[in-house]
C-alpha cells in the first residue's frame, strides 16, 4: 500500500466496491447503488426512483 493518501473519488469507488460483501447490507439494495455509482446517475432522484423500485418488488415478492 503506498503512502500517499488517497483522492476522494478512489475512497468513494472502494466503498462501492466492497459494499455488496459488507456484513448487514442487503445485496439488491448493494448492486443498485452500486450500479447507479458505476453508471455515473448517483443522484437524488434515481437513488428514491431505485429505493422505490426495489421497495415495490419486495412488496410483489412477499
Amino acid at each position: 500500500m503506498s503512502d500517499s493518501p488517497l483522492s476522494g473519488d478512489a475512497i468513494v469507488d472502494a466503498f462501492f466496491a466492497e459494499l455488496q460483501d459488507m456484513e448487514g447490507v442487503d445485496k439488491a439494495l448493494a448492486e443498485k447503488l452500486s450500479s447507479l455509482h458505476r453508471d455515473k446517475k448517483f443522484t437524488q432522484k434515481e437513488v428514491a426512483a431505485s429505493l422505490q423500485s426495489l421497495r415495490e418488488e419486495a412488496l410483489k415478492n412477499g
